[in-house]
C-alpha cells in the first residue's frame, strides 16, 4: 500500500469535507503523530498549479498562530490551499469595504492601493464586489503585490466576474482557501473568512462599510487580536458610512490618507512606540 505523508493525508480529508478548525483541532488531539490513515488525495495539486500550506511551515502565514487564543471553532486553519506565492519578508496591510460601496470610495481604494503598492506593501482583501476588488486592482496597476483571501474553494472563484482578476493575482501575489477546492461560496463563509482577513495584517483599514457589512466583522476580529483598525469618515447621514462611523466612535483609528496608514502600519508592527 502506498503511504502518504501527514499533509497528503490532510489533504484527503480536507477535500472530503473537514476542514473546520474544531474538527482539525479534535483530530490533531486524537492523533498527536499524524492522521494513522492511508487515504489517497482525491487529486494532484501541483497538475491545478496549487501548494498545500499546513502549520509549522515557513511559508504558512504567521499571523495565523494569533488565532489559537479564540474561540475552538476560530482557530487557524489546519489546511491552506494556495495558488501562487507568499515571499519572506512581506509587509501586509488588510483594506476592506463594503461591496456596495459608492463611486468616490472605490476610486479611493484603488488610488490607495496603488500608493500602497508602490511603496513596497503588499495589500490584503477578499476578492469580493466592491471596495475588495478595487484594493486588488489598484496594488496590481501599482506593480505590486497583493493576496486575496477567498470565501469558496480555489477551483469556484467568487464572484465569477472576477476570475481574470484572480488569475492576476496568483501571478503577483496570491490566492488562499481554507476551504476545499471545489466548495462553493456559501454565506456563512465569508464572516468565517474574515478573520484570516485580520489574522494575516498588523492593521486593517476599513475604506467604507455601512451597518451591516461584513468588513465589521474582520474589523472586529483584529481588534481581538490585538492588531491596529482603523476606518475613513464618512457624512454622518450616509448609511453606506454607517458602519465605518461606528468604528470611529468605538475607537478605531482616522485614516485620511496613505500616510496615515504607514505611519498606523509601523506602530502595530512594533517600529513606533506604543504607549
Amino acid at each position: 500500500m502506498v503511504k502518504y505523508g501527514v499533509k497528503e493525508r490532510l489533504l484527503a480529508y480536507h477535500e472530503g469535507g473537514v476542514f473546520l478548525p474544531a474538527q482539525w483541532a479534535a483530530l490533531k488531539k486524537r492523533f498527536p503523530g499524524g492522521l494513522p490513515f492511508e487515504r489517497k488525495p482525491p487529486f494532484d495539486p501541483g497538475e491545478k498549479g496549487i501548494q498545500v500550506l499546513i502549520p509549522g511551515e515557513p511559508r504558512y502565514p504567521s499571523g495565523f498562530y494569533g488565532l489559537g487564543h479564540l474561540s475552538l471553532r476560530e482557530w487557524p486553519p489546519g489546511l491552506l490551499q494556495m495558488k501562487g506565492e507568499l515571499l519572506p519578508g512581506e509587509k501586509y496591510v488588510t483594506l476592506v469595504g463594503s461591496r456596495r460601496s459608492d463611486a468616490s470610495s472605490l476610486d479611493r481604494a484603488r488610488r490607495w492601493a496603488r500608493r500602497l503598492a508602490e511603496e513596497g506593501w503588499t495589500v490584503v482583501s477578499g476578492l469580493a464586489r466592491g471596495i475588495d476588488g478595487a484594493a486588488h486592482e489598484g496594488a496590481l496597476r501599482g506593480g505590486g503585490r497583493t493576496v486575496a483571501l477567498l470565501g469558496s474553494g480555489l477551483g469556484c472563484i467568487y464572484p465569477p466576474e472576477h476570475e481574470d482578476l484572480a488569475q492576476a493575482i496568483a501571478a503577483r501575489g496570491a490566492l488562499l482557501s481554507e476551504f476545499p477546492y471545489g466548495a462553493l461560496p456559501r454565506p456563512y463563509h465569508f464572516p468565517f473568512r474574515n478573520r484570516l482577513l485580520a489574522a494575516f495584517s498588523p492593521l486593517t483599514v476599513v475604506l467604507q462599510a455601512g451597518e451591516k457589512s461584513g468588513a465589521l466583522h474582520t474589523a472586529e476580529y483584529a481588534e481581538a487580536l490585538g492588531w491596529g483598525v482603523a476606518a475613513v469618515p464618512g457624512p454622518v447621514e450616509d448609511p453606506l458610512y454607517e458602519g465605518s462611523n461606528r468604528l470611529l466612535q468605538e475607537g478605531a483609528h482616522v485614516v485620511t490618507s496613505v500616510e496615515d496608514i504607514l505611519s498606523l502600519w509601523r506602530f502595530y508592527e512594533g517600529e513606533g512606540e506604543r504607549s
